[in-house]
């Protein structure tokens, strides 16, 4: 049976798709700093272990787990945002967020790539966002770290092809999926839902689509593809900004 690590594992896309991958028989490996799913634990080939991504001691745990136990896949869901005008979210938050969604992806990638045997194949899959390769007023520190991300996996991945190395590297950029993100930021549900918002699911079938199929800033969904690689970029620029702006402060 093929060995999948999925980070971020108890809640979310990441609880998606250790489901999703249970179901097809494959053996998953949960990593969060949260205690695991019940419905998850449960299943004979789920094993879960604690670990907090922005601990000191993250990479050294990160290593030894790789080394001990070798998977064919690792899919990095782990992440948080922070929605709110730049002047008013904390310090505090926004460098958690930096610490957890940049250092906390790079430590992923260079731990699977220091750790990792040459001989057995690796894809490891991470997540940005839409908001990686587009302006998103009122995430705008958010919007830096999949930014990073983005431009990360994409360098990355041409020197890992031009060295022949045997490991894979693909970026997941979903737009907009009804998630606990505002719940985890202590605001209250919108009055208002925003339309074409995708389940966390749609985004696990997604992603086992790019296990198969190495790829970058893939968005999930073909309208939303449209919408986001070509038809945004048809709009002026200050008129995508204000519905980003208005989408991301309105209650």
């Amino acid at each position: 049976m093929k060995k999948v690590i999925v980070t971020g594992s108890s809640q979310g896309i990441g609880k998606a798709c250790c489901q999703l991958l249970i179901d097809k028989d494959y053996l998953v490996l949960g990593l969060d700093y949260k205690l695991s799913d019940s419905q998850l634990s449960l299943k004979k080939n789920y094993r879960h272990v604690l670990m907090n991504i922005t601990s000191p001691e993250f990479m050294n745990l990160w290593m030894e787990t790789l080394k001990q136990e070798k998977p064919d896949f690792i899919i990095h869901c782990a992440g948080m945002g922070a929605l709110g005008r730049f002047n008013e979210l904390s310090i505090e938050q926004e460098l958690l967020m930096i610490d957890l969604n940049v250092k906390g992806t790079y430590e992923i990638v260079k731990g699977a790539v220091l750790s990792h045997d040459e001989k057995l194949p690796l894809h490891v899959i991470v997540f940005g966002s839409t908001a990686g390769f587009s302006a998103t007023p009122s995430m705008s520190t958010y919007a830096g770290t999949k930014h990073f991300i983005s431009g990360f996996v994409t360098s990355l991945r041409a020197e890992l092809h031009l060295s022949k190395s045997i490991i894979k590297l693909s970026s997941m950029a979903p737009p907009p999926v009804r998630t606990n993100f505002r719940e985890n930021m202590g605001l209250a549900d919108r009055s208002v839902s925003i339309r074409g918002v995708l389940q966390p699911m749609d985004v696990a079938k997604d992603v086992y689509h790019v296990m198969f199929h190495p790829q970058t800033n893939r968005v999930t969904g073909f309208i939303n593809r449209l919408i986001f690689n070509y038809i945004q970029y048809l709009l002026p620029a200050f008129i995508r900004n204000r519905i980003t702006y208005n989408a991301g402060l309105k209650v």
